[in-house]
């Protein structure tokens, strides 16, 4: 006999009921967990910030206790030395910033003047007398709202009240756990038993290295203002998408190797802000129309792509072009005094090298001597980002 198809059906109904009903569970049960934490977030807020900042201090610590400091001297000299070294930072940086507030008041009554003239211009044409009469009203405004500004400056001031002593019991927590933090584990198998001790101590283990190493990570990327990779071609793809993948987000500098568009392709979306030199052709269509380099490198790039595909140009089929555009600018001169074949006519080569001057091809201008055999000069290099996964020059 056959399966009842009955009995099929109910029995794969029964187990989709089953998956509804811990699905339900445990979504009352993360609901329930938010809840309270929602109710007890303040007093939960300095455990993590402390938790926070004891995984980013205990690498020091346990440095220090490895070369025989007393773990409780050893926690708190290194908590007194990061205030330390916060303090010294801020007060460093007080001066800079006080320094500035005057310029900031300067620019901000040269902003105000600049907004009187606008509006008593056209087309608004608002005269003085209705602009007096509009900064009464903002004072009469400003009055008539005292009481609630006065409430909320003080409101501001109680919230700084509050962070004070938030953060004296952080920096406390912070000591006992870089202290005791080490007994944690041993009392949660001694509290939960052997098996269950030990999958949690695998759980609370793994936690605690991901979380330190990623804040660690982020603390050595936030204090790099950029970085340079010394790659060329596609091989400069990995590096880039390596540190963005790992959340650094601020500068990254790209050799004159990389330009490619093979970079992009590879990279994607980590390559969006790179900055890198590169030859005048991989964007002709952004150099101004003055560039001797534009033209040249908008036809070879048009002749170039219509034969390989869109995005195919590169700069070594460039310098081959520029090394016959400069010999069809200086074979005609040497012409004119030798015959091809003759040692005299490779000699007439080389002084219409000399002689000839601004030679635009698509990857520089030309402008050979006896003692520059180069010929470039700084309209041989541009500044390319990536926007929108083009090439973009930067001006």
């Amino acid at each position: 006999m056959g399966l009842d198809r009955g009995y099929v059906i109910g029995h794969a109904m029964r187990t989709f009921a089953e998956w509804c009903l811990r699905a339900i569970i445990i979504a009352v049960a993360v609901g329930g967990v938010l809840w309270i934490l929602s109710k007890v977030w303040e007093g939960i807020l300095p455990i993590f910030f402390a938790l926070l900042l004891t995984s980013l201090l205990w690498p020091v610590v346990r440095f220090l206790i490895g070369r025989g400091v007393p773990v409780s001297l050893a926690s708190i000299g290194v908590i007194i030395v990061t205030i330390a070294v916060v303090v010294g930072v801020m007060v460093a940086i007080a001066p800079s910033v006080a320094g500035q507030s005057s310029e900031l008041v300067g620019k901000a009554a040269d902003g105000v003047i600049k907004l009187r003239d606008w509006v008593s211009g056209p087309p608004l044409n608002i005269e003085n007398e209705r602009l007096n009469d509009l900064s009464d009203q903002a004072q009469q405004w400003l009055q008539d709202r005292s009481a609630t500004i006065a409430s909320g400056v003080f409101t501001g001031v109680t919230t700084i009240g509050s962070v004070v002593p938030t953060a004296l019991v952080i920096v406390v927590l912070t000591f006992f756990f870089l202290k005791d933090g080490r007994r944690f584990l041993p009392w949660v198998r001694r509290i939960a038993g052997r098996q269950a001790g030990e999958h949690l101590t695998e759980l609370f283990m793994r936690i605690w290295n991901t979380v330190s190493g990623f804040l660690r990570v982020q603390m050595l990327v936030s204090a790099v203002d950029a970085i340079l990779i010394g790659a060329s071609g596609t091989g400069a793809a990995l590096p880039q998408v390596a540190l963005r993948e790992r959340g650094y987000t601020a500068l990254v500098y790209q050799t004159h190797g990389a330009a490619t568009f093979d970079f992009i392709r590879i990279a994607g979306k980590a390559a969006e802000g790179v900055i890198m030199a590169s030859g005048p052709v991989m964007a002709p269509e952004g150099q101004d129309d003055t560039a001797l380099t534009k033209k040249p490198g908008l036809a070879l790039n048009a002749a170039y792509e219509k034969k390989y595909g869109e995005n195919s140009r590169n700069q070594f089929g460039a310098h081959m072009y520029d090394t016959f555009e400069v010999l069809k600018r200086v074979v005609p001169v040497a012409l004119r005094t030798a015959k091809p074949g003759t040692q005299e006519f490779r000699e007439a080569i080389r002084l219409a090298l000399l002689s000839e001057k601004d030679i635009a091809a698509s990857q520089a201008v030309y402008n050979f001597t006896e003692k520059d055999r180069f010929g470039v000069d700084d309209r041989s290099r541009i500044l390319l980002t990536v926007k929108d996964g083009k090439y973009v020059v930067i001006k």
